[in-house]
């Protein structure tokens, strides 16, 4: 709440264990505190939640001219650079389940090399590679 308030953010947009909880002990309270408490209530921050992203997603899947299997291997590109490994898993796993051949999704991650760097893409190559394993065996 403190960084927050301190680089005057017009809104939070979240919803996670970390808004809805907050481990106040460094405030010298033992009490949890809601991150929507000290954002509403005390900054007059407005704090976004509950959205439909699903319909988002398919607002925006429609939305312009790149292919089911494309829009799949970008957003596993996305992953990759933000280097979540739980978003890379899941993408890599959907894009196996609906066609993807196992070195499409190989070559998606070798691209990553350039632009994520060396030890990201073979962090996330190892990721890919325990997928392929699971559903190859």
């Amino acid at each position: 709440a403190e960084w927050v308030h301190d680089h005057s953010l017009a809104a939070v947009c979240a919803d996670n264990l970390a808004v809805e909880v907050m481990d106040a002990a460094g405030l010298g309270s033992d009490m949890p505190l809601a991150f929507h408490m000290l954002c509403l209530r005390d900054m007059g921050c407005p704090l976004g939640e509950m959205f439909n992203l699903d319909a988002l997603a398919a607002d925006c899947s429609a939305a312009g001219p790149l292919d089911e299997k494309t829009q799949r291997m970008v957003k596993l590109g996305v992953a990759i650079g933000r280097g979540v490994e739980g978003d890379i898993q899941n993408l890599a796993m959907q894009a196996l389940a609906e066609g993807v051949t196992p070195d499409e999704v190989r070559h998606a991650v070798l691209l990553s090399v350039t632009t994520a760097g060396f030890p990201t893409m073979i962090a996330s190559m190892q990721l890919v590679e325990e997928i392929i394993s699971q559903l190859t065996t």
